[in-house]
């Protein structure tokens, strides 16, 4: 028999004798995946990591991103050029992740989802427009957001073609949890902006023409 708990922001896994589980691919995985197996296996460093991974301050990461970018611009460049592969990298860890907490119980999940929604500061999220806008402009975004776009519209099609395979009823089960009200409110505010947006635009177009016409007299 298996029990699980989530506790002061980490997950333990138990088996009926009281040992903890062994964990899928134990014997599997490059030098870094060992080095990490080793160190959670220690009391000593597994304590450190607790202590410390509730101390993010993002005021630290500017500071320490400030100094990589400019301590040594040679340097931070050259790392720059390795972002695909961090991406890449990144990328297949959040894929294992969600493959990994498939395992979890649902109990757990909902509680470990509801834990980092919680966290998150939405309000820090809102800055990215406004400071990624200009560096935008400068890259050809246009064209790669096409090719992301495109490729992140194909795998969310995949995943709806495989939620309704296994749930057939999932437009209704989703619908039942839409507040009408609201969804109307929101229809009806889309609708005003869009009526705004284009009576704007043709009194600009007939001021612009009525313009024309005066200069030609």
């Amino acid at each position: 028999m298996e029990n699980a708990t989530l506790g002061s922001g980490h997950f333990v896994a138990v088996t009926g004798g009281g040992s903890p589980a062994e964990a899928p691919g134990e014997n599997r995985g490059g030098a870094g995946a060992r080095v990490l197996r080793e160190i959670i296996r220690t009391p000593a460093f597994l304590e450190i990591i607790k202590t410390n991974s509730k101390g993010f301050d993002p005021e630290d990461a500017r500071e320490l991103v400030r100094t990589f970018v400019w301590e040594d611009v040679e340097l931070s460049l050259s790392f720059v050029g390795n972002i695909p592969e961090l991406i890449n990298y990144l990328a297949a860890a959040v894929l294992e992740l969600g493959t990994q907490m498939n395992n979890f119980p649902g109990g757990l999940l909902d509680q470990f989802v509801t834990q980092v929604g919680s966290g998150i500061d939405l309000e820090l999220l809102k800055q990215y427009p406004a400071v990624f806008s200009p560096l935008l402009e400068n890259i050809r975004f246009a064209e790669l957001a096409a090719v992301g776009v495109g490729n992140a519209v194909n795998a969310g099609a995949d995943a709806i073609v495989k939620a309704v395979q296994k749930n057939p009823d999932l437009l209704r089960d989703t619908l039942g949890q839409v507040e009408g009200r609201k969804v109307l409110r929101a229809a009806l505010a889309l609708a005003r902006s869009a009526v705004r947006w284009v009576v704007s635009g043709i009194t600009g177009l007939a001021g612009r023409r009525a313009g024309g016409v005066a200069d030609t007299i």
